[in-house]
């Protein structure tokens, strides 16, 4: 007989994201659900001040709603130079309620219209939890690699990912959309490590953790 399934929800509507989570906990005996099944279910407003504290909101409020186990993630472009006028915890809202992909990418071009060469720094931040029954198993957050922000974007284009169109790297001279798996690596992709992360974390106990439930968190 072979290892029991765990089931989990994969909390995020943004098929990016889902394919990615998913990425994470590949190759161990995850049944996997995704949030169609909540539709009725009105999000928690995101009120936390770190990407951390809301992936960390999310999985716990989905856990809750799921009765069992979500992951969930959280995450943002940073862009030091617009300094107060630019928050990675707003990059999705950033160009304002019931904006387009389209509309962002021309807020951000916008804003970056003074800024040449080195100022256009932009790196990415993301953060990634686990929550059974409410309670916080683990959460892991990366921060990186550096790129920049380019003049136009790529026509490639990721559905959920508006701001990887933008997101260019000069050694590479390709924009994130456009970098095949070797060269995501390569250049530090934060979804790459934190698979990495995570696949450490269940390898070192944390799927012992999770079918047994002996971890404190599943107790209850």
């Amino acid at each position: 007989m072979g290892a029991p399934e765990v089931s989990i929800l994969v909390a995020t509507s943004n098929p990016a994201k889902e394919e990615r989570l998913r990425r994470c906990l590949a190759g161990w005996r995850f049944r996997f659900h995704g949030l169609k099944a909540f539709d009725h279910v009105q999000p928690l407003p995101e009120e936390g001040k770190t990407h951390r504290a809301i992936a960390t909101q999310k999985a716990r409020f989905w856990s809750r709603v799921a009765g069992g186990l979500a992951i969930a993630s959280d995450g943002g472009l940073i862009v030091p130079a617009l300094g107060s006028r630019w928050s990675s915890l707003m990059t999705r809202r950033a160009a304002g309620k019931g904006a387009s992909d389209d509309d962002r990418v021309r807020n951000l071009l916008e804003l970056m219209a003074p800024f040449h060469d080195d100022a256009r720094k932009a790196l990415w931040a993301e953060a990634v939890a686990i929550a059974g029954q409410g309670s916080l198993i683990q959460v892991w957050v990366v921060e990186g690699p550096e790129g920049s922000i380019a003049e136009a974007p790529s026509p490639q284009r990721i559905e959920g990912f508006w701001a990887a169109s933008l997101w260019y790297f000069p050694a590479v001279g390709k924009s994130y959309t456009e970098l095949s798996s070797a060269e995501l690596a390569a250049v530090g992709d934060p979804w790459v490590r934190l698979e990495a992360l995570v696949q450490k974390w269940l390898h070192g106990g944390g799927w012992q953790a999770l079918v047994s439930g002996q971890h404190d968190a599943l107790r209850r």
